[in-house]
């Protein structure tokens, strides 16, 4: 499946989901709320995933919700239309769309805000030397 906010691999039985908005530190927007349902399903669903690894591409793991996008929207009051896209099964991480594999939460670089919930919905973390 071809996704444009996020890469998703398979590396022998490691599934890699990696946020891929380097541009905007990987702040969250719409379109990634929806594919990270997509994407947890995918992975989760592969038989041959034994374990899913997330992290963030670029100086960023996660900044939370894209806030030059809420703010051209209107304001917060569209902070859940993800939730009822086409393909969302109303969250974006693991623990949300009921993923059974372990997740490692690999961070690589600024985490903050809303990317703390995929930090503590990990079954493991580990963060760079350059993590903050």
């Amino acid at each position: 499946m071809e996704y444009e906010t996020l890469v998703v691999e398979k590396r022998g039985h490691v599934g890699w989901l990696s946020f891929n908005r380097p541009d905007s530190l990987n702040a969250f927007n719409l379109l990634m709320s929806n594919e990270l349902s997509r994407a947890w399903s995918e992975l989760d669903e592969d038989d041959e995933v034994r374990v899913i690894v997330n992290t963030g591409r670029g100086r960023a793991f996660q900044t939370g919700v894209d806030v030059k996008e809420v703010s051209a929207a209107g304001g917060m009051g569209e902070r859940n239309r993800g939730r009822e896209g086409e393909g969302s099964k109303g969250g974006m991480t693991a623990r949300s769309n009921n993923v059974w594999k372990p997740v490692i939460c690999a961070v690589n670089g600024i985490c903050a805000g809303g990317g703390f919930h995929f930090v503590v919905d990990a079954d493991v973390v580990v963060a760079s030397s350059s993590a903050t």
